[in-house]
């Protein structure tokens, strides 16, 4: 939220853009109170600000589980490289798992990769 600035005469000189926010702000929990499910969202309806709700939701649903990343991690290994075909879409999906598992903090050594890679082959 923008803060007041005021003149010599004490009087607000930046109303528009105050005003501007709260109709932005309004608009997003608006937003906010139609597409999220209610029961999620009623805990933060205290909060005026979009920005501590966003961060509140982003704090509670952001951090993927432990089962998560061991889906993840179960379906880049339960992808098959195919005998008659050319490899590169398996390869794709492999990568496409690991990058995830990387952005979920599970760091997968290339060693580890190049095995799992060596263990898939036809």
């Amino acid at each position: 939220m923008p803060t007041e600035e005021k003149d010599e005469n004490d009087k607000v000189t930046n109303q528009t853009q105050i005003d501007h926010w709260h109709n932005a702000n309004d608009k997003c929990i608006g937003t906010f109170t139609m597409t999220i499910n209610s029961a999620l969202i009623h805990p933060y309806q205290d909060k005026e600000d979009t920005s501590d709700v966003w961060d509140a939701l982003k704090k509670k649903f952001s951090t993927p589980s432990t089962t998560s990343k061991y889906l993840e991690f179960k379906a880049m290994y339960d992808t098959t490289i195919p005998k008659d075909l050319h490899p590169q879409a398996a390869f794709a999906k492999i990568c496409k798992h690991l990058d995830l598992l990387q952005d979920y903090k599970c760091d997968v050594l290339p060693t580890f990769q190049s095995l799992l890679v060596l263990v898939k082959l036809p």
